[in-house]
């Protein structure tokens, strides 16, 4: 993961690698208008959720709301579950 991270600051992401998340996906998370990464690092499959924001000067940057490995047990949240919790625990 640090590989990965180390990549994204170094170069950025191709917005040809960004594909919008469902709004409402099938575990009952809400995503409006996030952005997802599905190929992170090499070899490990995950996602990064990002949104889009606008900083003080108003510039628009990605903030990512989470990053995660795809889970294969059903304990595990999602990376889609993690992101919804940030995103709408972020709002009054």
């Amino acid at each position: 993961m640090r590989e990965a991270i180390r990549e994204l600051d170094r170069n950025g992401i191709p917005a040809s690698r960004l594909k919008a998340c469902e709004d409402a996906g099938r575990d009952g998370t809400r995503l409006p208008r996030m952005r997802q990464d599905l190929s992170p690092a090499p070899g490990r499959p995950g996602a990064w959720i990002f949104q889009l924001r606008i900083d003080d000067e108003q510039r628009p940057f990605l903030a990512c709301l989470a990053f995660g490995v795809v889970p294969t047990r059903s304990w595990q949240p999602s990376v889609y579950q993690v992101a919804g919790r940030r995103l709408h625990a972020a709002k009054p």
